[in-house]
């Protein structure tokens, strides 16, 4: 899904997907981090203290830089890049435009947050008592689900983005578009011109509708 796009926004759409596991664990392990400090010249200060404000700051940055990315893109110029689609369920009468009748809002998202961001996010917390094995387990195992996140075509469901009015329009599993909310309060019809997040790997599947006007 994240084919092309740069390496900040596939940490942040990643990070922001996975937002519930974070902020399970954070919960689950509130007493025990609270009991753990660093010392810096005498001065005691709490891991939690430290965890909290950083865990909020690049949250709010993460959610911030996708929403401008995905403005931007909608604005950009991009010329012989655009695609149009067709989303009458009709076919175009010269049949020159692809036809793309039928198309699904945030799908699997239930799913994807059941079965992997619940999941990795308790999981990982049952398999030893030791806080930082729990953790260290914790760790590694966002990072190969990043791994595989980065190299699969497989669309990515985001909560937070949701909750913002953000949603995915998946059409027919072939092309995903991130898109507002006041959109898709009539059916989508017609032709639409939608523009890549990248331009660069033909693998891209990402998009955006083009800003009409």
């Amino acid at each position: 899904m994240f084919f092309g796009t740069n390496f900040l926004f596939k940490i942040c759409y990643f990070w922001t997907a996975m937002l519930p596991a974070y902020i399970i664990i954070l919960l689950k392990k509130h007493d025990e981090l609270k009991c753990l400090s660093l010392n810096f010249f005498n001065i005691s200060i709490s891991i939690e203290a430290i965890l909290l404000p950083v865990f909020i700051i690049f949250t709010l940055f993460s959610l911030f830089y996708l929403l401008c990315k995905i403005k931007r893109t909608e604005e950009k110029k991009t010329g012989q890049l655009e695609i149009t689609i067709n989303f009458n369920v009709e076919k175009d009468k010269n049949d020159t435009v692809d036809n793309y009748g039928f198309y699904t809002v945030n799908p699997n998202l239930m799913e994807y947050l059941l079965s992997i961001v619940v999941t990795s996010g308790i999981t990982s917390l049952d398999l030893s008592q030791s806080l930082y094995i729990q953790l260290f387990i914790f760790v590694v195992v966002q990072i190969l689900l990043l791994l595989y996140v980065l190299n699969s075509s497989d669309p990515i469901p985001n909560l937070l983005l949701v909750i913002c009015r953000k949603d995915i329009v998946s059409v027919e599993d072939r092309l995903f578009i991130i898109c507002d909310r006041s959109i898709l309060k009539q059916r989508l019809y017609g032709f639409k011109k939608i523009i890549p997040f990248s331009s660069r790997d033909a693998r891209n599947r990402l998009f955006v509708f083009k800003k009409e006007g």
